[in-house]
């Protein structure tokens, strides 16, 4: 028996093994990633977009203290931009990891180009797809709030 069909084997022995429940719970576990990453990558495009790093002086600083306090401020702007470089980088490995799940054992990669899972999660619709074996999430429609009492 090769090696490819002792994967495809397992694969389908693993998402048989799975309940309806765990399978949900992967999904949401997936989406749930996918909006953790969203939320981290915003963070850091809006400080890098509206936070500018201190400016020096054209040629000479004036003063020690001058000297110190422009680094102070340099070292707390890049503190910030990296504690949120980390962050998202942290949700990026949350994301893979539900992905590879999601891919290994629920969409294989099998699964026909184009086709799109829908899943509702927290009041909200996200289609799942598996594009050229990487998993794409998209949130396709939010709750819509009822009238008002």
């Amino acid at each position: 028996m090769t090696q490819q069909r002792r994967d495809k084997e397992q694969q389908e022995f693993e998402v048989t093994q799975l309940s309806d429940g765990e399978v949900e719970k992967q999904l949401n576990a997936l989406v749930d990633a996918w909006r953790q990453l969203s939320y981290a990558t915003a963070q850091l495009q809006d400080y890098e977009a509206n936070t500018n790093p201190p400016v020096g002086p054209d040629n000479v600083f004036d003063s020690t203290e001058n000297f110190i306090e422009y680094n102070q401020q340099r070292r707390e702007f890049l503190r910030g931009r990296e504690d949120l470089v980390r962050y998202r980088d942290a949700r990026w490995e949350d994301f893979n990891q539900a992905a590879e799940v999601v891919l290994r054992v629920l969409l294989p990669e099998g699964l026909p180009e184009g086709h799109v899972l829908m899943h509702n999660y927290e009041g909200s619709e996200y289609s799942i797809r598996n594009k050229l074996g990487q998993i794409e999430v998209a949130l396709r429609s939010h709750p819509v709030a009822g009238p008002l009492p």
